[in-house]
């Protein structure tokens, strides 16, 4: 927004010409580019290593939408100092070992594939397979060496890595439409099967 009021300021004073918006688009484009990328030093900063970067790309891909209001705008720089003031949070080895797995082409492509197809569906759709997902995962119990799955990495976030669920809860649906569909398909899924998350936290 600083970048159009000062093109405009001087297009006023015509020191500037309507020939000259491409530049200004190409600047704003920028801007919008730069957001995922602060996410991610941000994000890494928390979570150090390959952990921190599958966070990274898990949640930038949801910040290509244009900010368009004052409340977005105000969103994103809260996003990015609650983010800067949160300590690093220690993440298990074994899980550490599972995003170093996973960190590779075919696994974050696998990731965001999920995510899209988790946003994108209905919500009987979403609950009825995240039921399955979880019971699945709670029936394997022949697992000796434990061995981590997405369910963990939930888990995880939603206890050690709580509070930074709590940051991006807050300011993520405001700046992103798409992940406002999943958050509240989420959220109404913990309240609707309570029971279940109980059996999951204790599997933990």
């Amino acid at each position: 927004m600083s970048k159009i009021i000062v093109f405009l300021n001087n297009f006023t004073d015509q020191k500037r010409s309507l020939s000259d918006l491409t530049e200004l688009k190409e600047e704003i484009d920028n801007q919008l580019e730069c957001r995922p990328k602060k996410l991610a030093m941000l994000l890494q900063q928390v979570f150090p290593g390959d952990f921190g970067e599958i966070l990274a790309l898990t949640y930038g891909q949801f910040l290509n939408e244009p900010l368009t209001s004052v409340e977005q705008r105000e969103a994103w720089e809260s996003f990015v100092t609650e983010l800067d003031e949160l300590d690093p949070i220690k993440v298990p080895q074994d899980l550490l070992l599972w995003a170093r797995k996973n960190n590779n082409e075919e696994g974050l492509e696998n990731n965001f594939l999920k995510l899209k197809k988790e946003y994108n569906q209905s919500y009987e759709d979403f609950n009825k397979n995240k039921q399955d997902q979880i019971n699945d995962y709670l029936e394997d119990s022949e697992r000796v060496t434990k061995s981590y799955s997405n369910q963990d990495l939930v888990l995880f976030l939603a206890k050690e890595g709580g509070i930074l669920v709590e940051v991006v809860g807050k300011y993520l649906p405001i700046l992103s439409k798409q992940f406002q569909q999943f958050y509240s398909k989420q959220s109404k899924f913990m309240h609707d099967n309570p029971e279940l998350i109980e059996k999951l936290k204790e599997r933990y």
